[in-house]
């Protein structure tokens, strides 16, 4: 009785963090990207500390 509410339990964690995963990859790509792109630019914290 005890394995059988673990086993589930371990099943909910496991989707729960997979769908957490996938929900928040895109954002933290998109997030990477602005600051890539953000750094690129001549006005950027690059350029500032290259001076």
């Amino acid at each position: 009785m005890m394995g059988d509410v673990v086993a589930s339990a371990l099943a909910t964690a496991r989707e729960w963090t997979l769908l957490n995963i996938g929900s928040l990859l895109p954002l933290g790509l998109i997030a990477a990207a602005l600051l890539w792109l953000g750094l690129r630019q001549p006005g950027g914290r690059a350029a500032n500390q290259s001076r």
